[in-house]
């Protein structure tokens, strides 16, 4: 996504009413290809939603607004995927990521389980770029507004190698770096972390040290 320096006061939707909504602004977001998001408010209950002009058209709703009955309409493709690969591995048990986020009670809130288009309007209003990842800032709590952020994924890896350190008779690392240290799989060690404990976990490396 790249800045868009366009002028509010010569734009020539803002203002006017587009199918069911208001456009109140052309903002400083634009996806790929030059297509301009705008803020606008619908004119029957007045609900924001950030979209393409050509969107707004399409949704000539007419005696009422459906926002949370119709399809969410998604910002870009990467943010819908991302969406539901977050469903995925919180409520789908066939996930093969399902043990370390649902099974351990990790949930999406029901506000975006029961309505996406609000989590494609929250992740707009709050940052979200083409290159970053969502993150929740309390790993031990669900996927929602007060609990979420985007970030690199540079500070994802910084953040998630932090909380991994692991220290074992006097020696301090992460679960990759103790893998590395005792020639096994280079993700065994987090494994046993995220399945069994810190406490499993420090009992296994002090056993394998002991063997080496």
């Amino acid at each position: 996504m790249k800045k868009d320096k366009h002028d509010n006061t010569t734009d020539k939707y803002v203002g006017t009413i587009v199918g069911n909504y208001r456009i109140l602004e052309r903002t400083s977001m634009a996806l790929p290809g030059e297509h301009a998001i705008y803020k606008a408010e619908c004119i029957k209950c007045g609900y924001i939603k950030y979209d393409r002009i050509t969107n707004f058209k399409r949704r000539n709703l007419t005696d009422k607004c459906h926002h949370f009955t119709v399809r969410a309409h998604w910002y870009s493709e990467r943010l819908e995927k991302i969406f539901y690969r977050m469903r995925s591995r919180c409520h789908n048990k066939s996930s093969k990521d399902y043990r370390f986020y649902g099974e351990k009670g990790i949930r999406v809130c029901d506000e975006w389980l029961n309505h996406p288009q609000l989590f494609n309007d929250w992740a707009i209003q709050n940052g979200y770029r083409e290159n970053l990842t969502i993150d929740r800032i309390d790993s031990n709590k669900n996927y929602c507004p007060e609990n979420c952020r985007w970030i690199t994924r540079e500070q994802n890896s910084k953040w998630k190698s932090t909380t991994s350190k692991i220290t074992v008779n006097g020696i301090t690392d992460s679960g990759r770096g103790w893998a590395r240290r005792l020639h096994i799989g280079v993700n065994r060690i987090n494994v046993w972390k995220r399945d069994k404990g810190l406490e499993f976990c420090e009992e296994k490396i002090k056993e394998l040290l002991l063997k080496k």
